[in-house]
């Protein structure tokens, strides 16, 4: 699983929340990539890789009472790419 951890002002862990359970899949890999995205490998036969960034923030008055209700991430599947495919036959 993904988990968001806060962290005191001494950095000590706090309040847990666990993210991407829709997925219903087990997480392999999360890194840090350069352009400040999040990139999550799933661990299946048929493993998916996620790339997560920030969704844009609607001002509040315009977006109602639900938008904060909403997470504030988005995950998308990155263009496939030759060099990440297994070799084939």
């Amino acid at each position: 699983s993904v988990r968001r951890v806060e962290l005191d002002q001494g950095g000590a862990p706090g309040r847990q929340e666990i993210l991407f359970t829709e997925l219903g899949q087990r997480m392999r890999d999360v890194r840090g990539g350069p352009d400040g995205a999040l990139y999550l490998l799933t661990d299946e036969p048929r493993g998916q890789l996620l790339r997560v960034t920030p969704r844009a923030a609607a001002p509040l008055a315009a977006a109602g009472p639900q938008a904060s209700a909403a997470p504030a991430v988005r995950a998308e599947r990155p263009q496939e790419d030759a060099r990440l495919r297994p070799p084939g036959p």
